[in-house]
């Protein structure tokens, strides 16, 4: 069996959603490349994007990587405010329902949170905190509300995290949009996307040479800064057909 090495740290579409990122500063410091650079000119990196979104669509099934990441760092802005508002709601909704061991363990089911408030406060994955969040605007009803309320919980705590469902689903921002199509990781999936790795990268190490002197736009050719937006947890070492790799390697065997 073919073993093809990720050259890459991370998820597969952590590294897409970085490379997008990137191909995004290329094409903002456009102007000040293609001084240097002329075959830059046009719609090049425009059409560097574009391969990256076909990619992450045709290999991993994702239908629109550009929504996926603005929904990513949309969520990513509050998450650390809403993961407290949660362990605060997790912490009072067992207190209300302290004399209440069956309901409380009803409520807490109902809402979400005992099946994905510690996941989500512990691998910060944002699709998971989404699927917490509208499954909690979901199962909140008048009644419960009023339930709550009246067992002590206080009505501007619910209302906060409603609120902020209500804005995520103005933005964008529903469970839709990280729901990928299946697709088997094969040796030549990670062969694509180490070929695309490495051509992104190649052209931000250039611009990071031309912009040289401007220190402060050398963060936006960046992978390993960039990558830190989209990481949900340490890279771990794996082989080609599934998780992490460390390894700037690629091993060939055969059965």
């Amino acid at each position: 069996m073919q073993v093809v090495d990720r050259l890459y740290k991370g998820k597969d579409l952590e590294m897409l959603l970085s490379l997008l990122v990137l191909t995004e500063s290329l094409i903002t410091h456009q102007r000040l490349l293609v001084v240097k650079r002329p075959a830059w000119s046009g719609p090049f990196f425009a059409n560097l994007k574009e391969r990256v979104v076909g990619i992450a669509r045709n290999y991993l099934g994702i239908p629109d990587l550009l929504q996926l990441k603005n929904s990513i760092l949309a969520v990513k802005v509050d998450q650390a405010t809403v993961l407290g508002m949660l362990s605060k709601f997790n912490m009072q909704t067992k207190s209300c329902y302290q004399s209440q061991g069956e309901r409380k363990l009803e409520v807490l089911k109902t809402l979400g949170l005992s099946d994905y408030y510690q996941l989500a406060n512990k691998s910060k994955e944002v699709d998971v905190l989404i699927k917490l969040l509208y499954q909690f605007e979901g199962a909140m009803t008048a009644d419960l509300q009023t339930e709550m309320v009246s067992l002590g919980m206080i009505q501007q705590q619910i209302d906060g995290l409603l609120s902020y469902v209500a804005r995520l689903r103005k933005t964008g921002v529903t469970m839709e949009v990280f729901t990928a199509e299946a697709r088997e990781i094969t040796p030549n999936t990670v062969v694509a996307l180490n070929n695309i790795y490495q051509e992104v990268m190649s052209f931000c190490e250039t611009a990071e040479t031309i912009i040289k002197s401007q220190q402060i736009l050398k963060n936006d050719f960046s992978y390993s800064k960039i990558f830190k937006r989209f990481s949900t947890m340490p890279s771990q070492k794996n082989k080609a057909l599934g998780g992490f790799e460390e390894e700037v390697v690629i091993e060939e065997e055969d059965e």
